[in-house]
């Protein structure tokens, strides 16, 4: 199941956690990424990687609240750590979250509105 913001893929959510099946966990994904990219007052560098609890998985976080848990199943026979995987999902959801309050500023709104095909 694919993690998508605003039309665009960040990543594929291959595994469940508990009772989430991939595609409960790629749709609370969105969801918590949108809450953070829908707040302005919420710096996009807010978001960082942090250790979960006495558990051995590593999210991407904005402050304490978790965007993305990054578990050993998510690894799986992949090379990179869970640590590795987190940092480069990061930046794209950094990226995607800058890119989605850049589209939705008014003038940018009205350019976009001008350059639809009618």
């Amino acid at each position: 199941m694919k993690a998508i913001n605003d039309g665009e893929v960040l990543f594929e959510v291959r595994e469940g956690i508990g009772s989430f099946t991939p595609e409960e966990r790629a749709a609370a994904i969105q969801r918590r990424i949108l809450q953070v990219a829908e707040d302005e007052d919420i710096p996009v560098e807010s978001i960082t990687i942090k250790r979960v609890g006495d558990r051995d998985n590593v999210s991407v976080v904005q402050d304490n609240r978790p965007l993305v848990t990054i578990t050993k199943a998510d690894v799986g026979d992949r090379l990179e750590t869970q640590e590795e995987i987190a940092i480069e999902l990061a930046q794209p959801i950094r990226e995607a979250i800058t890119r989605y309050r850049q589209d939705r500023v008014p003038q940018n709104l009205l350019k976009n509105i001008a350059n639809c095909p009618q």
